[in-house]
């Protein structure tokens, strides 16, 4: 997850993987709830 915008580039960067529950202001949010895509004919995502 990318944060803190600027001209220069997002100055902070944190390691997120899908599952993770992920502060997001005020709230959080559970990213084991998103829809997951994967390669061209795979059933499993």
């Amino acid at each position: 997850m990318h944060s803190e915008p600027s001209k220069a580039g997002d100055s902070r960067k944190e390691p997120y993987i899908y599952g993770d529950v992920v502060p997001f202001g005020p709230w959080r949010v559970e990213t084991a709830g998103f829809r997951r895509y994967g390669k061209a004919g795979d059933s499993t995502a």
